[in-house]
């Protein structure tokens, strides 16, 4: 971390133009703080959470203290019209993906996630680049505990670091506030998500394009092997009005798919995942792949 912070800084004191230093200097440290921040948290509390949302794009809003860190890698397929802001109408890897997550018990949990290795194909200009991608930082509360009628509900605030160019990134500071609620049924889970996403680098002087995030997740444990889920995601970018639901319905950066997945309890501690989804608008992935496997470390116990 140290390292890529300190490169990162030299790069960024080199720079002639103004605005992309103040970029450069805003995105370290922003990346030192939450860097910080869940290095702190993963050792003050270690009676860490299994958070269960790792193929998934919805948030869950209760955790479990079973004493468990997660580590998993994942690979993505997209076959996409829009990447990143940028057209290209073509096939996007990313492999792997690496994601570490520190559970704080009943309080919530925070987690890393960076795409080390990204391959974009332009099957329309016969060209392809490759690279990594943007890292994302997560801080997840939970405020209310799941009863016999409420769900529990959290509050997750997230940040993305502009690491990569488009298409490989965005080359933007992206910052999401997210709201979950989750309700367990016997062997069926719901999940729901409610949030709002500024994107664009507030440095800059230019509107910021706002985006509201709406996504459902249920899912049947058919027993204890077997996890099989559904899941709906949209994320809308808003005009500059944000209650005008119109005016930027055509805008690149939307996005609306629904998916299925499927989890396999390989033992205690190890699982592998899967899951495919279409796109529900014409700027979405008409086509998403997801593969991957996690582990489960245990945390030290206070007791």
């Amino acid at each position: 971390m140290r390292v890529y912070i300190l490169r990162e800084f030299v790069l960024a004191t080199h720079k002639v133009n103004n605005a992309n230093v103040k970029k450069r200097i805003h995105a370290i440290v922003v990346y030192g703080f939450n860097s910080a921040l869940l290095g702190i948290l993963g050792f003050l509390y270690s009676n860490p959470s299994d958070g269960k949302e790792w193929l998934y794009e919805t948030i869950f809003a209760y955790t479990e203290a079973d004493k468990t860190t997660r580590l998993s890698f994942h690979g993505e397929y997209f076959r996409s019209k829009s990447i990143n802001y940028t057209e290209i109408h073509g096939d996007h890897y990313r492999i792997p993906i690496v994601t570490a997550s520190l559970g704080l018990g009943d309080i919530g949990e925070v987690w890393l996630q960076y795409p080390i290795h990204q391959r974009v194909d332009d099957n329309s200009q016969g060209t392809s680049v490759s690279g990594g991608g943007d890292p994302t930082f997560f801080t997840k509360v939970r405020f209310v505990q799941e009863g016999a009628r409420m769900p529990a509900l959290a509050l997750s605030y997230g940040v993305k670091e502009p690491a990569a160019n488009p298409p490989m990134g965005s080359d933007e500071t992206d910052f999401f506030l997210i709201a979950s609620a989750s309700k367990l049924l016997k062997s069926i889970s719901l999940h729901g998500n409610f949030g709002v996403g500024i994107l664009g680098d507030p440095q800059e002087n230019q509107s910021q394009n706002h985006s509201l995030i709406l996504r459902f997740l249920i899912t049947h444990q058919r027993n204890s092997n077997w996890i099989i889920g559904s899941e709906i995601d949209t994320n809308t970018r808003l005009s500059d009005t944000w209650y005008d639901f119109t005016t930027a319905t055509g805008d690149p950066s939307n996005r609306a798919s629904v998916g299925l997945t499927v989890n396999y309890l390989l033992s205690g501690k190890d699982r592998l995942g899967m899951k495919i989804a279409t796109g529900l608008i014409s700027q979405s992935e008409s086509l998403s792949l997801y593969i991957g496997y996690e582990h489960l470390f245990k945390g030290i116990s206070k007791n």
